[in-house]
């Protein structure tokens, strides 16, 4: 069994140009923090289960005097009523529910060699999502938008509030000479159907590559405190396809990220490890308003984590 704690921040700083009756630059940044909790399973030498269960605050700060029906200072924790006195944001910090069980294909134990697994799980989607769609794509075909009228809304939840199901490639390599350890994995995520208000999202693809050193010469491997494991490099790349309100595709909802990392190990014995992480990532698009608009976005994050194998064998779940 393994237990696995995450926490992130991720700070975006963005700008586009003005909107329908608001003729004046927007801009403002967006914050999130998430804390990832990921409890690991292994039933034999090859199949192992992972639930992950991530919190999540993300926060919107609006940096104009004027006010604007798209952007407004708030949390995803609150819930946000339209102009009607409809609930259009449930807000609330438990995120999406994700189960995934892992074969291992190849493995050559604790020497050098490769290690490969395939995975697929199920994503159980959050009840705080939004409720209604923020574009009113099925307004503005049926011309029933009055752009004269009052739509406050917001764009932002934690979750997407759709069941998805997951696939994945793991491929690790362990080597004599640098990188000492490198590895790639990859996923999809495709949703299983439209959610109850409306809302299909996109199919996501995620690449990662990733290098590290290894332990320095001078690493103790049996010493009680916390040292220097390894340093590493990453990269990782995230593409999501158009996703849907009522049918219709959402504008700026197709983009791609670029996100280059540098990570720091470190490790005890019997203690655990944890890690450290920076990143800035490049996207191609960010929803930010309602139409694809000319704009800028500045991101960048960093992130800490704690793992701890616990060393228990549960008899009745253990296959022989």
């Amino acid at each position: 069994m393994m237990l696995t704690a995450d926490y992130s921040f991720q700070f975006i700083d963005w700008w586009h140009d003005p909107v329908e009756n608001e003729p004046f630059k927007h801009e403002g940044n967006l914050s999130t923090h998430m804390l990832n909790l990921r409890f690991s399973l292994g039933f034999d030498d090859y199949w192992d289960m992972t639930i992950e269960q991530p919190f999540i605050k993300r926060c919107m700060d609006w940096h104009r005097n004027e006010s604007s029906d798209h952007h407004r200072t708030e949390c995803s924790d609150t819930d946000f009523y339209d102009d009607d006195g409809n609930l259009q944001a449930r807000g609330g910090i438990l995120g999406d529910t994700q189960f995934k069980v892992r074969y291992l294909v190849e493995n050559v134990g604790k020497g050098l060699g490769n290690r490969f697994f395939i995975q697929g799980g199920l994503v159980i989607p959050s009840n705080y999502t939004l409720l209604s769609d923020p574009f009113f794509l099925k307004e503005k075909y049926e011309g029933t938008y009055d752009e004269s009228d009052s739509h406050s809304h917001r764009h932002f939840a934690i979750s997407e509030g759709t069941y998805k199901a997951s696939f994945g490639l793991e491929f690790f390599q362990k080597r004599a000479t640098y990188p000492i350890f490198w590895g790639i994995t990859s996923k999809v995520y495709y949703p299983l159907k439209e959610n109850d208000y409306g809302f299909l999202s996109s199919v996501n693809y995620d690449f990662s590559l990733f290098l590290l050193s290894g332990p320095p010469l001078s690493l103790d491997m049996k010493s009680e405190s916390f040292q220097l494991n390894s340093i590493g490099l990453g990269l990782n790349i995230k593409h999501s396809d158009f996703s849907e309100w009522d049918g219709f595709e959402v504008p700026n909802s197709k983009s791609t990220a670029v996100t280059p990392m540098l990570t720091f190990t470190f490790s005890s014995l019997n203690r655990g490890s944890f890690g450290f992480s920076l990143n800035t990532s490049n996207v191609s698009t960010f929803i930010a308003g309602d139409d694809v608009l000319d704009g800028d976005t500045q991101i960048w994050g960093l992130s800490f984590s704690y793992r701890k194998s616990l060393n228990k064998i549960v008899d009745s779940l253990y296959w022989n």
